[in-house]
């Protein structure tokens, strides 16, 4: 936190790359509004993009325990925060999976992370955060088309977010042309920043440039009023692991 770059975009360093907050302000409203929130929390997403760059960079040859232990400084210095926490333990028993030929579908190691998270944290059960770190998951699960997993992922979530919040069916075109943006370009740049200062001025200049785009997209759509009620987790809870029960016995068909 303290390496982070100090310009007026600080609170984009820290959040993007530290899992820090956002603070209330104007361009947190707009992320909210367009649906790309979940880029700027620390998520499953952060991780496996890190696990991706790791690779890339090492070519592969970095023994599994070691990046893996990598992986897990990452999750400490998030204050563990539960979604990447459970991507973690998502990754690790994806090896376990492969190491000890368990035969293990995907939807059950993603349940297995789950129910591993509550075992850890169970006040976690009163947190949407966790829930929609699995429909997501979910959601990324079904195609192999961006656009149409973007699509998955607003169906299934859509009721989930919607009991707090508003999330505009433009949200799927936003996420499937900004999201690859943000996440392949700007975070690693982002990242680079805090170690390569020369980077910062342009790092900068780009924020301002995605947050004047961000700023336009939110102003041309037409948005009710977010709610603002209190939300009960256990009936999403419930209707996750609904989706998750129907997609799996879908998955197994079709590959029957």
């Amino acid at each position: 936190m303290n390496h982070s770059p100090n310009t007026a975009w600080r609170f984009i360093y820290q959040a993007l790359v530290c899992g820090e907050k956002l603070p209330q302000s104007a361009q947190k409203i707009t992320l909210q509004n367009i649906g790309l929130i979940h880029l700027f929390v620390v998520s499953g997403a952060h991780l496996h993009l890190l696990k991706y760059f790791l690779d890339k960079i090492t070519k592969g040859k970095v023994p599994f325990f070691i990046e893996v232990f990598l992986l897990f400084i990452f999750v400490a210095i998030c204050n563990f925060q539960i979604t990447a926490l459970r991507a973690w333990i998502q990754i690790l028993l994806n090896k376990g999976n492969q190491v000890f030929y368990l035969n293990y579908s995907r939807f059950q190691i993603l349940l297995l992370s789950v129910l591993s998270c509550l075992l850890i944290n169970p006040s976690k059960i009163t947190s949407l955060s966790l829930v929609l770190s699995w429909g997501a998951c979910l959601g990324l699960f079904s195609f192999s088309s961006f656009f149409l997993r973007s699509f998955a992922c607003y169906l299934i979530l859509f009721p989930v977010i919607n009991a707090f919040s508003y999330l505009s069916p433009w949200s799927v075109v936003i996420n499937a042309f900004i999201s690859p943006i943000i996440a392949c370009f700007l975070f690693p740049l982002t990242l680079m920043s805090f170690a390569l200062s020369p980077l910062v001025p342009m790092t900068d200049s780009l924020w301002s440039a995605c947050f004047y785009l961000l700023n336009f997209l939110d102003m041309s759509l037409n948005k009710p009023q977010a709610s603002q009620s209190f939300v009960q987790s256990l009936p999403y809870w419930f209707y996750v692991l609904f989706i998750h029960f129907f997609m799996e016995q879908l998955f197994r068909k079709k590959s029957l």
